[in-house]
């Protein structure tokens, strides 16, 4: 019996992360890669007053993995992380904050956790 290969859907809440979102998209692709999943990356702008809006508009013109979601006002990382969810397709979904202080390749050993069949799992700093 062959297991379906999984989709994963990263989440990022970004605020002022416009610096941050490339290497961010970059890394994380070079992570889904590597364990060989279908994955989706959604960039949710959580009312940014830098340039994030237009980064996020060039990556997902340019990458048909990426989406971005654009709040109107600051609602807290929370709320993004919520506009994210409804938005995404994957089987699972990644949460990270957009200024990388969550590694995404972190992502390797939390997907080994979920395909031994652990419904949540998550780190601490």
């Amino acid at each position: 019996m062959t297991l379906a290969r999984k989709r994963i859907s990263a989440i990022i809440a970004c605020y002022k992360d416009e610096q941050a979102i490339p290497v961010m998209a970059a890394r994380l692709r070079a992570t889904f890669e590597k364990i060989g999943v279908d994955y989706e990356i959604i960039f949710v702008n959580d009312g940014s007053p830098d340039d994030t809006q237009s980064v996020l508009e060039k990556l997902a013109a340019a990458d048909r993995h990426i989406k971005g979601i654009t709040h109107s006002r600051n609602f807290g990382s929370q709320n993004a992380f919520t506009s994210g969810m409804k938005l995404a397709s994957g089987d699972g979904c990644v949460l990270l904050d957009g200024d990388l202080q969550d590694p995404p390749e972190m992502i390797e050993e939390f997907y080994k956790k979920w395909i031994e069949g652990y419904d949540v799992v998550y780190s601490r700093r």
